[in-house]
């Protein structure tokens, strides 16, 4: 009986003493990014019941954006910054909206002011091209592809590129659509994004390209319950990535 408890003894002394490597610091009550704005750093910001709400990176209350007419949740991952859609110093974001032909995509200020809208939208990707700040919307259903110069200058909007292979969904649960973030090897171009039932049987599948870090699914006939999706491409191994549809 002795010898048992001091096992026990030994064992609540090893776990009294270990380390913690993470500090909590600030716990927020629905999902939150964190964007270089540019101008101004990086920011913390998320979308709630027609609003976008920016934090400082003390989180504190940097400012409320409400946006007149948004649904509850917005699709895909806004752009946020201070200097890539003009030259002036208020922060600038482009979101999109989910509709029956495709998503709006829409550019405001943190004023709530509407500055450009963009109809049949698919997806959309700003990137650095030439020195000039690029904005390339591919249409929906086989609509082409838009590129547009924009007025500022690209200075990275979204947060550090994930490694090679690796993806995110959001949101998690899914209602009606989501946004599935990917990143393919160098020199990859092409890869097959699967989406498979809890029980291995495939659901959906779609091509995914390097002009694009992030790809937009429908719900569609999807059934409530559990999905995992993985992204194949050579050079990478494939993560099977859980999500939820309810």
């Amino acid at each position: 009986m002795k010898k048992l408890f001091f096992i026990s003894g030994l064992i609540l002394a090893c776990i009294s003493t270990r380390a913690q490597v993470a500090t909590l610091v600030k716990s927020y009550n629905a999902p939150v990014l964190a964007d270089n704005t540019g101008g101004e750093g990086y920011k913390y910001w998320q979308y709630d019941n027609g609003q976008v709400i920016i934090y400082n990176t003390d989180h504190t209350l940097y400012k409320k954006v409400a946006i007149n007419g948004a649904p509850k949740n917005i699709s895909g991952y806004p752009y946020i910054s201070t200097n890539v859609f003009n030259t002036d110093s208020k922060v600038e974001f482009m979101f999109s909206i989910l509709g029956t032909g495709g998503n709006t995509g829409y550019i405001y200020n943190e004023d709530g002011q509407e500055l450009q809208r963009f109809e049949n939208m698919l997806v959309y990707e700003v990137k650095n091209i030439d020195n000039k700040a690029t904005l390339i919307i591919s249409k929906y259903n086989g609509g082409g592809t838009d590129i547009y110069h924009l007025q500022g200058k690209y200075t990275g909007l979204k947060p550090e590129a994930k490694e090679q292979g690796q993806t995110g969904i959001y949101p998690n649960p899914v209602d009606n659509a989501a946004t599935i973030t990917y990143t393919l090897p160098d020199g990859v171009h092409t890869g097959t994004l699967s989406i498979y039932a809890v029980n291995g049987v495939l659901v959906k599948q779609m091509t995914v390209t390097d002009q694009f870090n992030d790809v937009l699914i429908q719900r569609g006939d999807m059934a409530p319950g559990s999905y995992y999706y993985q992204v194949h491409a050579p050079g990478i191994q494939p993560l099977k990535q859980s999500f939820i549809v309810r």
